[in-house]
């Protein structure tokens, strides 16, 4: 388990880290890609990543999986569709800047995360 968690930490920050400079220029096709896939997963999987489920934690093991995968994609709609609102309510309209930071919030979040994790773990990821 902790080398599929450490696999799924480093996935999210490589697409989140891809995902800042493209949100301000690039191939169009590239960009759709990265910063797509990035808005469906990217801040919800380092928040469901935060929780200290486990496979061994929970009496449904394997079948936890298809559930925060779809937590993961629900928390980052939600995220991406409050960020957007309040930037429609606040008229500070930045689309870039708004993946940008929300790619570095990510990053973050992952970051604090995997600190926690090793922590819990006595250093074993």
């Amino acid at each position: 388990m902790p080398n599929k968690r450490l696999l799924l930490t480093v996935a999210v920050a490589i697409l989140a880290a891809a995902a800042i400079p493209l949100s301000f220029g690039g191939d169009p096709m590239v960009r759709l890609a990265v910063i797509g896939i990035f808005l469906l997963v990217g801040p919800g999987s380092a928040l469901v990543l935060m929780l200290k489920l486990s496979e061994q934690s929970n009496r449904f093991g394997h079948l936890m999986v298809p559930l925060l995968g779809s937590m993961a994609i629900g928390l980052s709609l939600a995220i991406a569709l409050i960020l957007s609102t309040v930037m429609v309510y606040a008229q500070l309209w930045n689309p870039p800047l708004a993946v940008a930071g929300l790619a570095g919030a990510t990053l973050l979040v992952l970051a604090l995360g995997l600190t926690r994790y090793r922590r819990s773990h006595n250093g074993a990821v």
